[in-house]
């Protein structure tokens, strides 16, 4: 029993953490530690790596970068490990070192599958299961994974999601803070405006932010947000009608706040719109048509009480009277 891991060992705690976080593909973010190991590689990603695809000499310098960075921030620890002469020690230090190597593997290779992105119009993608998505103007769809148990997919922007049922698998989309878990249903999920927002047309859904346990369960006719990664989900009380405007070519609204509804024209149009704070709190009702934007602008001029200025090729600001 003498050559056995101690439980409260560090570095063996450390590499458990690191597995557990593997196994449930998450990022190295959700790993609770003060390592500094942890803390480097945490450093360097946000620094170095940038979503764009890295060629094979780009990936040979992050993989020299990754090697300094570990011998520097770990070496009086595996130095400290193999002076006591323990091979229990060893093991631990073995373990570690493994489970971090794999964990970069997929924090920093393994990008995400462009499946389809949407321009200045409305698009329809298939998917592999027979289910559709119809994207708005300016949103991409990515892939995470797929086999025959799992889809997960990754969107940027807004889509409507038809989904065939098939009790034998799981069916998820993500945004860059919450994740929506479903089996067969008709649901419009969208990432603009700094939140996650879901509402089920038909089936079930479970939303959740992408690092907090809370969920809500969706039934049809309602809808949801998180707002951060964090955060617990939200019922919203908005109608069907206001989610699934965009389909139409319009935007519909009823009590709702002027910020909301840029949100929306600069989702739609891929554009930026700075406003007062003021103004963006006045809550409108009406209905804006998308089919172009200088036209949409006009009429919102009417209703705020001022005037949009373009600023840029994407860039407007707006004054009031």
């Amino acid at each position: 029993m003498a050559d056995q891991l101690p439980h409260n060992d560090k570095d063996l705690q450390l590499a458990q953490s690191i597995g557990r976080a593997r196994n449930k593909e998450t990022s190295l973010d959700s790993i609770s530690s003060d390592d500094p190991l942890v803390t480097n590689l945490l450093s360097y990603r946000k620094q170095k790596i940038q979503s764009a695809e890295i060629d094979d000499g780009e990936k040979r310098q992050v993989w020299d970068d990754i090697a300094s960075a570990t011998q520097s921030s770990s070496e009086s620890n595996i130095t400290k490990l193999f002076h006591t002469a323990t091979l229990r020690w060893a093991a631990a230090a073995v373990l570690l070192i493994g489970a971090l190597i794999s964990f970069i593997y997929l924090e920093f290779y393994q990008q995400p599958e462009l499946l389809a992105e949407s321009q200045t119009t409305i698009t329809t993608v298939n998917l592999s299961d027979g289910s559709t998505v119809t994207l708005r103007p300016h949103s991409q769809l990515f892939l995470l994974k797929q086999d025959r148990s799992v889809q997960r997919y990754k969107l940027d922007g807004e889509g409507f999601f038809e989904v065939t049922t098939n009790a034998e698998r799981t069916f998820s989309v993500e945004t860059e803070i919450g994740r929506v878990s479903v089996l067969g249903t008709s649901f419009t999920v969208s990432s603009w405006g700094r939140q996650t927002q879901v509402y089920l047309q038909e089936g079930a859904v479970k939303i959740e932010a992408l690092q907090q346990d809370s969920s809500i369960v969706l039934e049809p006719g309602q809808s949801a947000s998180v707002t951060n990664i964090n955060s617990v989900p939200t019922l919203q009380s908005i109608s069907k009608e206001e989610f699934l405007d965009w389909l139409d070519r319009q935007l519909v609204f009823e009590n709702r706040p002027a910020n909301l509804i840029i949100g929306e024209l600069e989702q739609e149009f891929n554009i930026s719109i700075t406003i007062p704070e003021e103004t963006g709190n006045k809550k409108l009702t009406g209905q804006l048509s998308l089919q172009n934007l200088e036209t949409a602008l006009q009429d919102l001029e009417i209703v705020l009480g001022g005037t949009f200025t373009q600023t840029g090729d994407q860039s407007y600001t707006f004054e009031t009277q």
